[in-house]
């Protein structure tokens, strides 16, 4: 199971009841690490063609000592054709990415040309596990320098869903998200930031894993900042919130003196015959959520898996697609990658 949590911090999973009960596990997301300008040159701000005023100013302060030299030299030049519509171009950005094919000795000249080269490596190529879903070009030659247009292809689990490596006026990267993973976010098919999706509301219910006191804080951080954004989906949206109820579920085995402020399930933990716990086994988690899919009475048919440490910034609404489960994709879990297949195997 795989999911997206695009208003939380940290990973979290959003999948069906039935998919629960049919497969009972620890969620993995799809990894995304920082490829091209992020990992090779996250200190150099990177967009745009300058005016001949602006290029003129910088040559000048070149020649007089001010710090130019790593630049390439800066020839006044039309402004290139922007991408075409499908290419979903995003200027003044930065995305992340697992390289698919290196920028360094990949140049075009237009945003275009690095959409398309995207679109043609669209399938794993050398190697490589996954196809090019992101493209990311350097067009401002002030601001590039010496990767002044450069073309990084990269792939990115739910690019729709993470937050840019970098973004905003002293951005000069262009980037854009081609393929299946451009579609919209069922978010973004109802019409603006905010509106609730086409169709039936699909209410999900929150489920937040704790091991006890250790995280008392943290629980009431994330409690707190879940009921305000639900609040704030009820006024706006009203019956058409997709935000459900909200459980802590507590692995502890025994209740504690959250019970009364947070909504708690309390799950045995693990029989010590299966593994030796003193101290927190994280297949706790997983014997956990399948107690509680059992046990308890739960009204909404979607469930968004949480964790603590998660703070609610906005209303989140339901992000799966059809029947498929969604998550945000996270670096350090990348079950696709080779390392990880035999895991991966074990586990689903």
């Amino acid at each position: 199971m795989v999911a997206i949590a695009a208003g939380l911090t940290v990973i979290a999973t959003l999948f069906s009841l039935a998919e629960l009960s049919r497969l009972i596990g620890p969620a993995a997301g799809a990894g995304a690490v920082a490829g091209g300008a992020a990992a090779a040159a996250a200190d150099q701000p990177v967009g745009v063609v300058r005016k001949p005023e602006e290029l003129q100013a910088a040559a000048s302060k070149g020649a007089s000592g001010g710090g130019a030299g790593n630049a390439a030299p800066i020839v006044e030049e039309a402004e290139p054709e922007p991408a075409p519509a499908e290419c979903n171009a995003q200027e003044q950005t930065e995305l992340w990415g697992d390289v698919v094919k290196w920028g360094a000795n990949h140049k075009v000249k237009t945003a275009g040309e690095c959409c398309d080269a995207c679109n043609k490596a669209s399938k794993p190529i050398g190697g490589k596990p996954n196809g090019c879903n992101v493209w990311v070009w350097c067009g401002d030659q002030l601001l590039c320098k010496a990767q002044y247009r450069e073309c990084w292809l990269k792939h990115l689990a739910h690019p729709k869903a993470t937050k840019p490596a970098r973004e905003g006026p002293d951005v000069g990267w262009t980037s854009g998200i081609v393929g299946p993973d451009a579609a919209p976010e069922p978010s973004e098919a109802a019409g603006a930031p905010g509106a609730a999706p086409a169709g039936p509301p699909r209410r999900f219910h929150i489920v937040t894993s704790a091991q006890g006191s250790a995280v008392h804080w943290q629980v009431r951080v994330h409690y707190y900042w879940y009921k305000k954004q639900k609040h704030v989906c009820e006024r706006d949206l009203k019956e058409r919130c997709e935000m459900g109820g909200f459980t802590r579920l507590l692995h502890s085995g025994q209740a504690d003196d959250l019970m009364e402020e947070v909504p708690t399930f309390v799950a045995d933990p693990l029989p010590e015959s299966v593994v030796a716990h003193d101290w927190y086994p994280v297949l706790n988690r997983p014997w956990a959520f399948m107690q509680w899919v059992q046990k308890a009475k739960i009204e909404e048919e979607y469930v968004l898996m949480s964790e603590p440490d998660h703070i609610f910034l906005r209303p989140i609404p339901n992000f799966m697609r059809g029947d498929a489960p969604a998550a945000f994709p996270f670096f350090y879990i990348e079950p696709h990658k080779d390392d990880n297949l035999p895991v991966s195997g074990f586990v689903w």
